[in-house]
């Protein structure tokens, strides 16, 4: 477990990447790796967060819990309610495999995801090109080693409400891009690019402690 810190911190937000650049003094952020985040931690080989109970009034975690493992997800997601406060908001954004499903299946080979990764994988079968929604190879060697996984990890809305009622939250329901009843989450149209800021794309979840 990392050693707590002393916070003012309002808001954690899980693998925030490089990109992403903090709305306010009031987040705080976790990445595995050491030039991304306030605290450096591998969620995937220790679940535990260095917080005490009830500390945050919101988490958010976009294009990240794919890529926690199928054992490490349910110990993860309790605490992320544990370190909540009570009707504080989880707010999730994850691939949304279904829709890739469903164009595998009709075939489309004109899928933008699709196309997309026989850009960088040009002899992908299609397979390959759905198979990366649930299993990919990670890009961040440096941090997880030459053969650590990225995807290792893929919903539908049903199955990641399931862990989220196990965890604890009794409210949880679809949003949109953007679209959150939440006024902390308001950069969000702002400063994330890439598939997850891609509604036909994304799945987006919001989970009330």
């Amino acid at each position: 477990m990392l050693e707590s810190n002393t916070l003012t911190a309002k808001h954690l937000h899980l693998g925030p990447g490089s990109i992403w650049k903090k709305p306010g003094i009031e987040w705080i952020t976790i990445d595995a790796d050491p030039n991304n985040g306030d605290m450096c931690a591998n969620l995937n080989q220790d679940q535990s967060l260095p917080f005490s109970d009830d500390t945050f009034d919101s988490l958010y975690a976009s294009h990240f819990f794919e890529h926690i493992s199928i054992f490490a997800i349910q110990p993860l997601l309790n605490e992320c309610f544990r370190v909540l406060r009570e009707n504080g908001v989880l707010r999730i954004v994850i691939p949304d495999v279904l829709k890739s499903i469903r164009e595998f299946l009709r075939s489309n080979n004109d899928f933008d995801l699709f196309k997309r990764r026989r850009q960088r994988a040009p002899d992908y079968t299609l397979f390959e090109c759905l198979r990366e929604d649930f299993l990919s190879e990670s890009l961040q060697k440096n941090v997880f080693g030459e053969q650590a996984l990225a995807h290792q990890n893929a919903f539908d809305f049903e199955t990641i409400e399931k862990y989220m009622k196990k965890s604890g939250f009794t409210s949880i329901y679809q949003s949109n891009w953007g679209k959150s009843s939440f006024p902390q989450f308001h950069w969000e149209t702002e400063q994330l690019r890439g598939e997850w800021a891609q509604h036909d794309r994304s799945l987006y979840i919001e989970g009330i402690k």
